[in-house]
Parts: C-alpha cells; sequence; structure tokens
C-alpha cells in the first residue's frame, strides 16, 4: 500500500509522543512498544536495550538502522532541550503528511493509467469473437508487458542512479521541464524541515546546516546548504550568507533573513517550507495533467489505429469475396 510505511512511522511516533506527555520514561515506552511487535518493534528493537541500560538517547537511537540520522539527532536534542514530546508529535506529523502526499500523487495517476489500458483492452474486444481467446491475449497482453517492462527499467534506472552516480543523476532530474521545478522545491523542502526541527531544539545553526545537507534528497540542492555554512564560519551573517544563493527563492531568502534578525528563525523556515510545498502540490498538479493529457493523446491514437486496422481488414476480406 502507497505509504504505508511512512503512516507505520507516524504511529510509533504518535505513540512515543503520547507516553512522553504521560510522564514515562524514553526507555520503558520504547519497551512497551517493542513488546507489542508490529513496526514499533522494527524500528526500536535495537534502541530498547542501550536504553534501559542508560545510554544517551543519541547514542541508543543511532543503534537502529530503521531510523535516520536526522531522526536521531532531532530525537536527542528534544531529549536535551525537555521538548522530546513535541518533537515526536512533530515527526508523526512530518510522516503523516508524506504518506497522505504519496497517496494522493499516485490517486492522480489513476486516471491516465486507467485510460492507457483501457485504450488497449477496449478495441480489442472483437477478437474475442472473431480470432479466440489467444488472438485476444496477444494484441493485449504485448502492449501493456512492453508498457509495464518500461516503468520498471525506469525505476530500476532511477534507483540504480542514485546509488552509482547521485551527483549525475541529480543534475538531469534538474534539467527536465517541471521535474525540474519539483525535484529543487520538494528537496529544498525537505533540507529546510530539517534545519528547522534541529535549529527550533537547540541544535547549533552550523550543525543543523551540515545535517540539512545530508537529508537533502537532492545532493545538488543540498550543496547550497554547505555554501551557507561556510559563509556563516567565515563571519557573514545567515541572511547575507543566504542572499548569494541563486537557486533559493527570492521569498525563502527573505523570510530567513527576517527570521535571523528577529530572533524566530524556526517559526520563518516554518513559513518557508510552507510555501515550498505549495508550490511542489502545483508542480505535481501540473505534471499529472501533463500526463493524463499525454495518456488521452496515446490512448485516441491506438483506437483510431485499432478500428482503421479492423475496417481496413474488414474491406479487404469483402473485396476479396466480391472478387471470388
Amino acid at each position: 500500500m502507497i505509504g504505508s510505511k511512512d503512516k507505520a512511522r507516524a504511529a510509533v511516533y504518535t505513540q512515543l509522543a503520547a507516553t512522553q506527555k504521560m510522564g514515562l520514561s524514553l526507555g520503558k515506552a520504547v519497551d512497551r512498544l517493542v513488546e507489542k511487535g508490529g513496526y514499533g518493534a522494527l524500528m526500536l528493537a535495537d534502541v530498547r536495550g542501550p536504553l534501559l541500560a542508560g545510554d544517551p538517547v543519541e547514542e541508543a537511537f543511532e543503534q537502529s538502522e530503521a531510523i535516520s540520522p536526522l531522526e536521531v539527532k532531532v530525537i536527542a536534542a528534544g531529549a536535551k532541550a525537555g521538548s522530546l514530546p513535541q518533537v515526536l508529535a512533530n515527526l508523526a506529523e512530518r510522516y503523516t503528511q508524506r504518506a497522505a502526499t504519496k497517496a494522493a500523487f499516485v490517486g492522480k495517476l489513476a486516471y491516465p493509467v486507467f485510460l492507457l489500458h483501457l485504450a488497449i483492452l477496449f478495441p480489442s474486444i472483437p477478437l474475442l469473437v472473431s480470432s479466440g481467446t489467444s488472438a485476444f491475449l496477444q494484441a493485449t497482453l504485448i502492449p501493456l508487458a512492453v508498457g509495464y517492462g518500461v516503468v520498471f527499467g525506469l525505476y530500476v534506472a532511477y534507483h540504480q542512479g542514485k546509488q552509482r552516480a547521485p551527483r549525475a543523476l541529480d543534475n538531469f532530474l534538474l534539467r527536465v521541464p517541471v521535474v525540474a521545478l519539483i525535484e529543487r522545491r520538494s528537496s529544498l523542502a525537505d533540507g529546510l524541515r530539517a534545519l528547522e526541527l534541529l535549529y527550533a531544539n537547540g541544535v547549533p545553526v552550523l550543525e543543523s546546516l551540515a545535517s540539512a545537507r545530508e537529508v537533502t534528497p537532492n545532493v545538488v540542492v543540498g550543496d547550497l546548504f554547505e555554501r551557507v555554512a561556510h559563509r556563516l564560519a567565515d563571519g557573514e551573517s545567515l541572511g547575507e550568507a543566504v542572499a548569494l544563493e541563486d537557486d533559493l527563492p527570492d521569498y525563502v531568502i527573505e523570510l530567513i533573513a527576517t527570521g535571523s534578525s528577529t530572533g524566530q528563525l524556526d517559526d520563518m523556515l516554518g513559513k518557508a517550507n510552507a510555501r515550498l510545498e505549495e508550490e511542489v502540490q502545483t508542480a505535481r498538479s501540473l505534471l499529472v495533467k501533463a500526463i493524463g493529457g499525454i495518456a488521452f493523446g496515446i490512448a485516441a491514437l491506438f483506437v483510431a489505429y485499432q478500428v482503421i486496422s479492423f475496417w481496413s481488414n474488414l474491406m479487404n476480406q469483402v473485396n476479396k469475396i466480391g472478387g471470388g
């Protein structure tokens, strides 16, 4: 199911947040979730022992391969700052939103996918009567197999590219129309969300920027966090450092500069992230509409080809009978 893993993570963090609000120790809360089994046990099994033994929160959560470095840093910062219930609730909200976004995007793709299947299956129905089941299956399964093969091939190529040549693949994605906007804005939103979560929980800005770069999905976009950190280390203000980044939208630069000067950086980062996510949603909707239009065009061409072929074959048979 699309987004099921994100929903499961959100549920785990929601339960942890609830137990922290009740005053239960983090070690006992983790122990309870592990005993319940399910995804909580998968996430936290390696965390339970170190926590119950009294190890620091960060060291304990680092033992789980199912928990990302960003989550580890945010949880450790929340525990240190005394805001762990809110941090856990924020993580739950983040994964709930991710699950909803994935489900909505896939749901919007259902219509163009349906059109393509209908275009292949419906015109071939007469073959069931005229030529039998084998002819129908041959006329439909081969195009469907080719289509599924192309999709699977693109999926494999993407993941192989991410493993072997991530920078080259990310550069390519940033040059594809519409996809580039989605890739740039969504990656930037992820990085800013990490920066917001860490900074709001007391992590120094330079360390927060380093973590933001690590979790940014597109490595090319993530480089900007490193450049900003270098400028800060050289003595520039945060507002001055981000103002030099051409890849940052003007409103992001303005919000960060305002937050830095007023002491409300975490709030301004939240607002910047919200606007970026709105842009991503709009761009994804446009992409789905474009895919729908292309699918409709392909379906229309395929149906036209099938109809023309049917009538052409029929006329040829009539002519042969008449000529005979």
